[in-house]
């Protein structure tokens, strides 16, 4: 009867590992998922949309919410950009870190692409960023990347 007990012991420690592993690795494939990206050539260039006599409206700063995450390793830069944006106007939905980046990068939800005229002039002046990439399943408007 004990050598019983003791399997089922030994039984339910290895179910329960088994089970925090499967959940540790759909955590983690669910955060990888959660920041695919889809490459895109440059930023487009905004103008009256001429076939339908309407005129592409931009997004203020207030209607723009954004990440900043931190891929080029020097403490705090994520808040410092993050502030800087927020002086602005920008809503700053979440800031941490990021795989190390060589050079800083946008992303912009495939929804606003077309009318972030204003975001994309401020990342050029403040980061030197002049295009864009199509950022896939999140709830920001746009994801800046620092890089190294």
């Amino acid at each position: 009867m004990e050598k019983r007990n003791k399997r089922m012991y030994v039984g339910g420690i290895v179910l329960a590992v088994l089970i925090l592993a499967a959940v540790g690795g759909v955590g983690w494939l669910r955060s990888r998922l959660e920041t695919e990206v889809v490459k895109t050539g440059p930023a487009p260039t905004l103008a009256p949309a001429e076939s339908e006599g309407e005129e592409t409206i931009g997004l203020n700063r207030e209607e723009i919410s954004l990440e900043v995450l931190n891929g080029s390793g020097v403490a705090g830069a994520a808040g410092k950009t993050a502030q800087e944006f927020e002086d602005l106007g920008y809503i700053i939905v979440k800031t941490g870190n990021a795989e190390d980046t060589k050079g800083n990068k946008l992303y912009v939800s495939s929804e606003l692409a077309d009318r972030i005229s204003l975001l994309l002039a401020d990342v050029k002046e403040s980061l030197g960023i002049e295009s864009f990439e199509v950022l896939v399943d999140s709830s920001a408007s746009a994801r800046i990347i620092l890089g190294q």
